[in-house]
C-alpha cells in the first residue's frame, strides 16, 4: 500500500492526514503551536516549533495506523501566512528528523 501525508502549518497548530490511495482518510492529527508576542502587535513563532508540529503530527499519524514510513510515498505541506523565516539555522539533520 502506498499512501500520502499532507500537513498544513497554520498560525495556531498543525494539522495533518494520513490518505490511502482511494482519498480515504485513514488518520487525522494535529499539534498546537506556541506564539510568543515580544512586543505590543508583535507574533512570533520559532522556526523548531514549526519543525517539531510536524514530526509529531507525522509521527502521530504513523502510528496511529500502525504502518512503517515506507509506505509513504508522498508529503505535502502547505501554510498559507506571510513568514519571514531564518534558514541559517536549518540544517539537513533537521529534515531528517521528519
Amino acid at each position: 500500500m502506498s499512501c500520502v501525508i499532507g500537513v498544513n502549518v497554520g498560525s495556531e497548530n498543525v494539522k495533518g492526514a494520513l490518505m490511502n490511495p482511494d482519498d480515504r482518510a485513514l488518520a487525522t492529527a494535529g499539534y498546537a503551536l506556541e506564539t510568543s508576542h515580544p512586543a505590543v502587535g508583535w507574533a512570533e513563532q520559532d522556526l523548531t516549533v514549526w519543525c517539531n508540529g510536524v514530526a509529531r503530527v507525522v509521527q502521530s499519524l504513523m502510528s496511529i495506523q500502525g504502518l512503517p514510513a515506507s509506505v509513504v510515498s508522498h508529503l505535502g505541506l502547505a501554510s498559507q501566512f506571510d513568514t519571514e523565516v531564518d534558514s541559517g539555522n536549518w540544517t539537513s539533520a533537521d529534515a531528517t528528523r521528519v
